[in-house]
């Protein structure tokens, strides 16, 4: 069940632009989790108690069996501040920049989406039966978002104000050009540390120790690739204990792209006409990095393997394309 509620406050700047701020809050719960039923229970005194679940069948646990099951008790938070200002065409220009600040919080991830520069851990808790310790950052939480368009008719060119008496010639190369772009910037997605289990309790969800804050070195090994965050922070947990890390601590890499559009009609007969594009996607050719490997690895209580916080691929390189449609 989702309840969704917001507030809007728009004002009119000048007879084409406006400006729009607004808070926008969501609240969901019964949400999908999936349980380890099988899992046992850590006690203080580094005791394991079996799990309760199935517990009225020992012959089918002693065959060593994988039990998980699904229950809605998950939830989740999202609030937001969005500022929205946009300019209606006028004098050929139209526009609109948008920025978000927000923060979303859950208890699951839940099993699809995720991938690229979002890579969570399983879906699984860390410890059944501790549900507290798995409310974090969404995997698909963006603390800042901007984005921005424009569409700009360039004033040259018959209908327009230069150019109106250009000879047919002339006006097919330089008139009726009309420019696009679109920026897109945003944070990284945040991360979970995760690991190995040493708790004997059978965990799908196992997470590392963090022994500090992420510490951004962002630095290129030839032949590794993009160090993103240092290893050093994290350990892998001792024996008969949890990692102590929390979902979501580390933000991978962000966005960065520009695109940019080029159009142009040529009218050919009453409602026939040619429409000629090019467009430059990721036109300053900005990488958008993988999100880095966030597993420790390792014996327990010793350092994270090494490959930990190695950004090994990127996605999005410049692609220009040209496009000709025939309307009829």
């Amino acid at each position: 069940m989702t309840q969704q509620w917001n507030l809007a406050v728009q004002q009119k700047l000048s007879n084409d632009t406006t400006l729009q701020v607004a808070y926008v809050g969501q609240r969901g719960t019964h949400l999908m989790v999936p349980l380890n039923m099988l899992q046992g229970d850590l006690q203080s005194d580094g005791t394991v108690l079996p799990s309760p679940y199935l517990a009225g069948n020992p012959d089918l646990l002693a065959k060593g069996v994988t039990a998980a099951g699904t229950f809605s008790i998950g939830g989740m938070s999202y609030n937001a501040l969005q500022v929205v200002l946009q300019k209606r065409m006028d004098h050929g220009l139209e526009g609109q920049v948008s920025y978000t600040y927000s923060h979303c919080l859950t208890n699951n991830i839940g099993y699809y989406g995720d991938g690229a520069q979002a890579a969570p851990q399983s879906p699984f808790w860390q410890n059944t039966f501790d549900p507290k310790a798995e409310w974090g950052s969404c995997y698909f939480d963006l603390a800042h978002n901007f984005t921005a368009f424009a569409i700009y008719e360039l004033p040259v060119g018959k209908g327009r104000s230069f150019g109106r008496n250009l000879s047919p010639i002339v006006n097919a190369v330089v008139g009726g050009w009309n420019v696009s772009t679109i920026y897109s910037l945003h944070g990284g997605f945040p991360l979970t540390i995760y690991g190995n289990d040493y708790t004997t309790t059978n965990s799908r969800g196992s997470r590392a120790d963090c022994n500090g804050p992420p510490k951004y070195v962002k630095q290129f090994i030839p032949g590794v690739g993009l160090q993103w965050f240092s290893p050093a922070s994290y350990l892998n947990p001792a024996d008969l204990t949890f990692g102590n890390c929390g979902v979501g601590t580390v933000r991978g890499p962000g966005l960065n792209r520009f695109d940019i559009g080029l159009q142009k009609e040529f009218p050919v007969h009453d409602r026939m006409r040619f429409e000629f594009r090019a467009e430059f996607l990721n036109a300053f050719n900005h990488p958008t990095f993988d999100a880095p490997n966030p597993y420790c690895g390792g014996s327990s209580g010793a350092a994270c393997a090494p490959g930990m916080g190695v950004i090994g691929g990127s996605k999005g390189e410049r692609n220009i394309q040209f496009a000709l449609k025939f309307y009829f």
